[in-house]
């Protein structure tokens, strides 16, 4: 048991002594690697390029002014479609989009009054319910007071005929 504990240590120091040389190594490779790779990049970008022609352009007015009649005119080659669409006046496109923007407009405009009418026809019909429900409910209230008076009245009446026949036969009390 010994001899495999013994041969165990034996075996992870090497794996250690292996993993550091290793990993040097490795570092070395991938430095070597990204100073080869820098190396082999080209300084010279575009923007260095840009601000290098800039710096000529600048040193001369002549060369200035060449420099900046050509930036004018590039602008004015980019801007050329908006200008003529400027200079051109409407087309028949604009014309039909105008048109549909104003009958979008006015359809939109007739459907908020519908709205607004429907609303205002709904309010009415519900007012008309409320009152028609109060008129119902006031009609039964009037005919259950009517019953309440006939019902004393007919008491009553019982009673004054029970009194006069009392009268009439001669009993007092």
């Amino acid at each position: 048991m010994s001899a495999l504990v013994e041969k165990d240590h034996t075996l992870a120091a090497r794996v250690d002594t292996a993993d550091d040389t290793y990993r040097t190594a490795l570092q070395r490779r991938i430095d070597t690697k990204t100073e080869q790779r820098s190396a082999d990049l080209d300084d010279d970008g575009i923007l260095t390029r840009a601000h290098a022609l800039g710096a000529v352009a600048w040193s001369d007015w002549y060369a200035g002014f060449v420099a900046l009649l050509l930036h004018a005119l590039l602008l004015v080659v980019d801007a050329m479609p908006v200008l003529a669409k400027l200079m051109s006046g409407s087309t028949t496109y604009d014309r039909l989009l105008t048109g549909r923007f104003e009958t979008g407009r006015r359809l939109h405009s007739e459907d908020l009054q519908i709205q607004h009418a429907c609303a205002a026809m709904e309010h009415e019909v519900q007012r008309h319910r409320i009152n028609q429900e109060a008129t119902d409910r006031m009609n039964r209230l009037a005919h259950h007071y009517r019953l309440e008076q006939a019902e004393r009245a007919g008491r009553f009446r019982a009673e004054l005929d029970a009194r006069a026949a009392r009268i009439l036969r001669g009993d007092s009390r």
